[in-house]
């Protein structure tokens, strides 16, 4: 991706590794990544 396009590579936070995921299970790792990703603001 940085070879790729540099700019769309910094907005990358973090990748997750499925194997075409239900819709049931594509909301729960996006719940996840958010209430993680909300942790690691300042209050």
């Amino acid at each position: 991706m940085r070879q790729h396009d540099p700019r769309i590579a910094k907005a990358i936070v973090e990748t997750e590794t499925v194997d075409h995921p239900s819709d049931p299970e594509l909301v729960a790792l996006a719940r996840r990544y958010f209430r993680a990703a909300d942790r690691m603001r300042p209050q």
